[in-house]
């Protein structure tokens, strides 16, 4: 029971932040939309894990993923400096 509560949890979570991964790209919010969708993402995949019935990691990597797009976030900024 307190497993299925946990995957439901986990799939409303993953829903919301697609959507608001969505709301984020029509205003132009490209960088924050990633973030969203790589959080629902990895919510949507704890609640596969669960729902197998493995045991997800203890630490979530956010921190990777925020690392990862380092990069594209740095380029975005200096297009804008450049632009202005």
């Amino acid at each position: 029971m307190a497993q299925e509560r946990a995957i439901t949890t986990h799939i409303k979570a993953a829903e919301e932040y697609l959507g608001a991964a969505r709301k984020l790209i029509r205003v132009n919010e490209h960088f924050a939309a990633v973030l969203c969708t790589a959080t629902g993402t990895e919510r949507a995949a704890m609640s596969l894990i669960l729902y197998l019935g493995a045991r997800p990691a203890t630490r979530h990597r956010h921190h990777e993923i925020l690392e990862t797009l380092k990069p594209l976030q740095r380029r975005k900024q200096k297009t804008i400096s450049r632009n202005n």
